[in-house]
């Protein structure tokens, strides 16, 4: 465990994962004509953490179906899903 970690806890964990989120969706708009769609695959996602975002990014609690469905559309394309 570092010094930092060990000092700040979770305050740290926090402050660093929201670093890594906001490098992230970064590389994905760099520019104003830039678009994209960043999905993030895991349910438990704090809401403390949708800080590391900038203001006015939509953001949508789905299941993984309806982000596939989304996605689809945003790229302008219809998606099939199948099950296995």
């Amino acid at each position: 465990m570092t010094a930092r970690r060990a000092r700040f806890g979770k305050t740290y964990d926090d402050l660093l994962a929201r670093l890594r989120l906001k490098q992230a969706f970064g590389r994905l708009i760099r520019s104003e004509s830039d678009k994209g769609v960043f999905v993030m695959l895991d349910s438990r996602l704090p809401s403390r953490l949708l800080g590391a975002f900038p203001a006015g990014v939509s953001i949508e609690r789905v299941g993984l179906a309806e982000a596939i469905q989304a996605v689809g559309q945003f790229l302008g394309g219809p998606v099939k899903i199948t099950e296995n």
